[in-house]
């Protein structure tokens, strides 16, 4: 009888996405308490690949890419990070978010442009964690990885973007717009992760000040490509983005 129950529960597409989530930030955790050996750190990418399902058809959003990213930046974040404690949030947050990308592939959740968004988002802020942890004499090697995995993300979502509010005219006009606005923001913001390297910020400070500059870019592309962009919005983006830089700013002690 429990065993049907069981069954029966895990018919329920939500906590199917759930068990699978947390199978991905099992794989990761391994691979990082394992010290990044090749043979579970490969198990870890290629499990988490598989373990994010098949897509949803062709109304399903694009996922396969910042899936990858999501996976390597976790595994460089993880092993950059020293407690227990913050390694159990960022498997948490990971799981968090693997859960969100499958329900977005699976066509189970709502609104998926919307949090295809939030997870692009948040997978950047781990991008922008991870370069700033890294020593500075890999500093030219972390930038690259950092534009190209920002670029794939990215790219994805403004693909999917231009084809399901149907501008950008052909879809191979639409595929090089998408892939000019994902360069043009990848080095937005690794430009303003280069600034605020010279800044006397603590690391979660810098990546939050780069992370506000990504989300204001691409809050305005967004906004602009999906014909919500209004005077009103853009005002209240700008008030926004003004307050939350004054407030990182604030506290600051600056030395000469």
């Amino acid at each position: 009888m429990t065993v049907q129950r069981l069954k029966l529960a895990f018919r329920d597409p939500r906590l199917a996405l759930a068990s699978r989530a947390v199978a991905c930030a099992a794989l990761i955790a391994i691979a990082v308490e394992g010290g990044l050996r090749p043979v579970p750190t490969l198990v870890a990418l290629v499990g988490t690949r598989l373990l994010s399902g098949r897509s949803g058809g062709a109304r399903a959003l694009r996922t396969t890419n910042v899936a990858w990213v999501l996976a390597a930046a976790t595994l460089l974040l993880g092993n950059l990070l020293s407690g227990g404690y913050a390694r159990s949030l960022l498997y948490g947050g990971a799981s968090a978010l693997w859960y969100v990308l499958m329900g977005i592939r699976g066509l189970v959740l709502i609104r998926r442009v919307e949090w295809s968004y939030t997870v692009r988002l948040f997978v950047s802020y781990f991008v922008g964690t991870v370069f700033f942890s890294v020593s500075a004499a890999h500093a030219l090697a972390v930038a690259l990885a950092a534009f190209a995995a920002l670029y794939l993300a990215w790219e994805e979502f403004f693909r999917d973007l231009f084809s399901t509010d149907g501008a950008g005219g052909r879809g191979d006009v639409r595929a090089s717009l998408a892939r000019g606005i994902a360069g043009v923001l990848a080095l937005i913001t690794l430009e303003a992760l280069w600034v605020t390297s010279f800044l006397p910020f603590g690391v979660m400070r810098a990546s939050l000040f780069a992370f506000l500059v990504l989300f204001g870019a691409s809050m305005l592309l967004f906004q602009y490509i999906d014909r919500r962009l209004s005077q009103r919005r853009l005002l209240s983006m700008i008030t926004f983005f003004t307050l939350a830089t004054i407030v990182l700013f604030s506290g600051i002690t600056w030395t000469r």
